[in-house]
């Protein structure tokens, strides 16, 4: 399904899109296009090891780094 259109409302903000991702090629898609993604039933050493990597690679590759997905170096 695809919806083109656009809802402007004066002085507001978009709402951030989260993407339930937990496998590699939705993490991808998560980090490339979307604002974040849904983690309440992953570790916190799953999302140091395999999420957050994932995510940030994905965001930096889509030249987007400052989206806001930690580094693996900080979610350690």
């Amino acid at each position: 399904m695809r919806v083109d259109r656009t809802l402007d409302i004066p002085g507001s903000t978009p709402p951030p899109v989260l993407v339930a991702a937990l496998g590699p090629a939705m993490l991808r898609l998560a980090g490339a296009h979307a604002d974040g993604t849904v983690t309440w039933m992953t570790g916190i050493s799953t999302i140091a090891s395999h999420i957050a990597p994932t995510l940030h690679q994905a965001a930096t590759e889509a030249g987007d780094p400052r989206r806001g997905w930690p580094s693996p170096s900080r979610s350690a």
